[in-house]
């Protein structure tokens, strides 16, 4: 039989001496969040000035490969050396509190999709200037020349239907189809069935129709000259679509890889500001 205590302490007493024990011992999750917030805010006050560096770039570069050389001289010498530095250090941390280690995997794929993305931009550039594509540049400007000569004699009103019909259905392939391809949302066997099924053949006819035009100095002779280098540019584009392929699946990859790279940032911030908040 234990003894019987002298006496018992109130019970708000023994209440407040818990609460004061209890408030002396730090509370692990807090102090787990300081150690983290140590580790990686200076990387992410880095990234964020790397990152607006490269929207800048991407900004400039529109929608083509202009500017490319600047992206990746700028991806070698501080982009990439930085998300391979917070790759290493995001892959070294090990947050024990569940919460924050789920937050903590939006960091890791955030680094793993931004340093995938200039790898495969520098890529990208690599393969288009491997690209061979004098015959379809050199196609294009005939193409171009030959429009502005139609629109000037025309007016945009053309009297042949061959060559309407040829005008017409160019429009329709490039809206239906090669547009779409651009997207992704066709394949190159489509594109190419399009070119020969329905540009090719609508050239041929209409070529037929204008043979005797060609040496016409006015409206006419700008039709037939404006058909023949329609059908030159759509046959080298026909040719080089296999290499147009490559180009077009490396550019979606690495667009791919720059979207998920910045929802997986914004979940990071958003997720991480929100952890931090709810420990306060």
């Amino acid at each position: 039989m234990r003894p019987a205590l002298p006496f018992a302490l109130p019970s708000l007493l023994l209440a407040a001496l818990a609460a004061g024990s209890s408030s002396c011992r730090a509370d692990p999750e807090k102090t787990e969040l300081a150690a983290y917030e140590l580790a990686v805010e200076d990387l992410m006050a880095r990234d964020d000035r790397v990152t607006a560096e490269l929207a800048d770039l991407r900004e400039d570069m529109g929608t083509g490969l202009g500017r490319g050389d600047e992206y990746v001289t700028f991806s070698r010498e501080q982009a990439l050396p930085f998300y391979r530095l917070l790759r290493e250090t995001a892959s070294g941390l090990r947050p024990q509190a569940s919460r924050l280690a789920k937050v903590h995997r939006h960091l890791l794929d955030y680094a793993e999709a931004r340093a995938a993305h200039l790898e495969q931009f520098e890529g990208l550039l690599r393969l288009s200037k491997a690209s061979d594509e004098e015959r379809l540049l050199s196609a294009q400007r005939d193409l171009i020349e030959a429009e502005r000569a139609l629109l000037e004699k025309t007016g945009g009103r053309i009297g042949e239907n061959a060559v309407a019909e040829a005008l017409g259905a160019t429009l329709v392939f490039q809206q239906r189809t090669y547009t779409p391809y651009g997207r992704g949302q066709k394949t190159m066997k489509q594109v190419e069935e399009a070119i020969r099924n329905e540009l090719l053949t609508a050239y041929l006819r209409a070529a037929d129709a204008t043979k005797a035009d060609l040496a016409d100095e006015g409206a006419k002779g700008a039709g037939a000259r404006w058909v023949r280098a329609a059908d030159a540019f759509y046959r080298a584009l026909l040719e080089s679509l296999p290499r147009q392929e490559a180009l077009r699946a490396a550019g979606l990859s690495v667009e791919e890889r720059w979207a998920v790279s910045e929802e997986a940032r914004k979940e990071f911030l958003e997720g991480f500001k929100a952890y931090r908040e709810s420990l306060r």
